[in-house]
This record gives structure tokens, sequence and C-alpha cells, in this order.
């Protein structure tokens, strides 16, 4: 006797649940696949992103807010820091370049970020690919994701970006134009997104500085700012310079230092929705072990006449092992698709939320669940393939 055919055979007879046990199973295994490979993505772009900025300076209050809104232009308010921090800083032997990073306004879906030709030289941050950076107080450099072509005119206006694909116009809107004049290389981040203008620009729009200086645009230190990137001379500078301005009415941080504290607050969140996680897919496994075990317990007649014709116990382990391989191959091969079409819409919808540019890439840890899935079921139908063996024939056949 072949156990290849009288597998397949008995799989045609109860296909319906045969199916439905694979289904299930797929879904569960899809699942835990999934939020793996999500998390990975969002830790590996935000250490991508993080890693760009040295030192941020802020007015007191949140290290984390300062981050978010620094490094991955999150529309939530700073305070304001005087014109004189910024001075203080630019005259410390210790620092190689101050630059001031402003939001508040926004083109359609798109932030605006206040800033220096500072932010565009040298290539150690961002670098223009096209075109040139901006020199004048009504021009703008974009981002490699703004759809806008160079050499068309922009309108601003106050407020967070209005997301989706057909972001309206606000009614208190500035009216004030700007003409993009370069667009940034890929940065793989939220950058990618932005809008970059002369943080001048925003001072005549909010009426903070002197805007009677004969100061270029770009290069103007005379308003208030949100947030100051420091780029130190030195680790010993950067670590003198964080102390120095931790205190009283200011904050500084290392952006990658936050960055580490917050995802050790998501790690210890994405460990309670593992467990969670883990434990709906070990409800599910059990589940469908528990169903396994009933479908072939269904079929004890019929194996009963298998050993009432001669079939030995290893041919019982070889028909049990082919149908539970088969359920939880196919539930393996059905879950690495589903989880990858379940990946790709969450992958966009958490871009255009964050701007964070996930790369989804396998690792060996996803296929812990397949494994385990393969190994519950091995040793069920050994189980099972046992019992069958080791029952009486007469009392099956009865049965």
């Amino acid at each position: 006797m072949n156990p290849l055919r009288l597998a397949a055979a008995e799989w045609r007879a109860q296909a319906a649940a045969y199916l439905g046990l694979t289904c299930m199973l797929a879904i569960a295994l899809a699942f835990g696949i999934g939020v793996g490979a999500l998390e990975r993505a969002v830790r590996d772009a935000g250490v991508r992103d993080a890693s760009r900025f040295d030192l941020l300076v802020g007015a007191s209050g949140s290290p984390a807010q300062l981050v978010l809104s620094s490094v991955y232009l999150q529309a939530q308010p700073l305070a304001l820091m005087p014109a004189s921090v910024w001075d203080r800083l630019s005259q410390d032997p210790g620092v190689q370049q101050v630059i001031p990073l402003a939001l508040g306004d926004a083109v359609g879906p798109y932030p605006v970020v206040g800033t220096s030709t500072a932010m565009l030289s040298g290539g150690r941050l961002f670098k223009v690919a096209d075109g040139r950076s901006f020199s004048a107080l009504d021009e703008a450099v974009i981002g490699a994701k703004v759809d806008h072509p160079l050499g068309q005119p922009m309108t601003m206006q106050h407020g967070a970006p209005q997301r989706g694909p057909a972001a309206a116009m606000p009614a208190d809107t500035h009216h004030q134009s700007v003409m993009p004049v370069g667009r940034m290389a890929p940065t793989g981040g939220a950058w990618d997104h932005a809008v970059l203008v002369p943080i001048a620009l925003l001072w005549s729009i909010h009426d903070h500085g002197d805007h009677g200086s004969d100061a270029p645009p770009a290069q103007r230190s005379t308003g208030p700012v949100p947030a100051l990137l420091v780029q130190p001379r030195s680790v010993a500078d950067a670590y003198r310079l964080r102390q120095q301005w931790r205190q009283g009415s200011t904050q500084a941080v290392f952006a990658a230092e936050v960055l580490a504290d917050l995802l050790g607050t998501l790690g210890d969140v994405r460990r309670l929705l593992t467990t969670l996680a883990l434990s709906t897919q070990a409800l599910v496994l059990l589940s469908g072990l528990v169903t396994m075990a009933l479908l072939l317990s269904t079929r004890r007649q019929a194996w009963a006449a298998l050993r009432a014709l001669g079939a030995s116990t290893g041919f019982l382990f070889s028909l049990g092992w082919l149908l539970a391989m088969r359920v939880a191959g196919s539930a393996v091969l059905m879950a690495l698709p589903l989880a990858a079409a379940l990946l790709v819409p969450a992958s966009d919808w958490l871009h255009q939320r964050t701007g964070l540019e996930l790369v989804l890439r396998p690792a060996w840890a996803d296929l812990s669940l397949p494994l385990a899935l393969l190994a519950a079921m091995a040793l069920a139908a050994s189980a099972l393939a046992w019992r069958a063996s080791t029952r009486p024939v007469l009392d099956d056949l009865r049965s």
C-alpha cells in the first residue's frame, strides 16, 4: 500500500475541513510574521534618520517631542528660544556650525522647515541633487518625494500638513508663495516630503526678528527659534555642550540617545503586543491540533481496517505525518504571501503618517513560527499514529 495515495484520498474526502484548518493556521502565522517584520522596519528607519543629527538644543520641555519634531518633522509646537541662544552657540569654540530648525507651516501635505543654507552644504546632512540651494527669501528646496516641479510657485499655509491625496488649502493660508529652486537627494525619511525655506521667511510671516538687517536672508540669526541643530567639533565638545545647555530654560539632547529611550519604551509595548499575539497564535495552534486530532479520530475505523489488512505501525506513522505536514506546509506557504500582502498597505499607511521610508526585509526570526508549527504538527501526528497503532483493532472496528 502506498501512503501517499491514501493520504491524498483522505484529503479529498474531507477537503473542506482540512482547507479550513489550513487557512486558520495561515492567518495566525501571517499575523505573527507581519508584526515582527514591521517592527524591524520602523526601528531601522528611525535609527537611520536619527544618525544624521548630532546635538539638538531646544527650550526646556520634553526631549522626545524635541526629537520627534526636529528629526521626524512631527507637527507638534515647540516653545521658542531667544536669538541669543543661537548667537552664544555660534560663538562657542567647540561648535562647528549651528543650524536652525523651525516648523509650523506647510504646503498642502508637505511640512515647511525654516532653516539655513548650512543644512544643505557639505552633504553631511542633506544635499541638493537637482537645481541649487535657496539664496533669496522667497526660494525653497523641496524633498525628493515632494510632488511639485521646480520653477513652479508653491503657496504656504499656517498649521499642520493637510494629509491625503487632495489636501485642501485651509482658510487661514498666508498666501505666501515660494519658488522651489532645488530638490534634495533621497534620504529615506520624513525629510523627503519636506519643503525647506530660509528661516527669515518664517520670521517675516510671523513678525519675528529684525528684517532690516543687511545679512543674507538665509543666514540671519536675529529671531527666535524652536530648535537648533548643533554640530560639535569633537565628542568631548558634544558632551560638554549637552551638559551646559540642559540647564535652566533650555535642553540639549542627543537624538540617537532619545531614540534609544523611545525604542526601549516601544519595546516594552511591543513585548506586550507580542505576548498577546503569541498567546493568540498558541490558542489558534492548539485549536488546530485539536481539530486535526478530531479529523483523524473520525477515521479510526478506516485505520483499524488498515491494521487488520496488515498495515504496519510505520505505515500509520507515514499516513499521519503526510496529512499533518500537508496541513502545516500548506499553511506556511499561504502565510508568507499573505504576510507580504498585509505588510505592504500597513507600511504605506505608516509611511504616510510618519514619513519614514520602511524597508521590509526578511530575517531568520521570521522562521520561528513556521518551524514551531511544523514541529507541533509533527509531534501531534506522531502521537495520533502511536495511539492508533496501540488501540485494540476490534474496539475501533466496532466503534
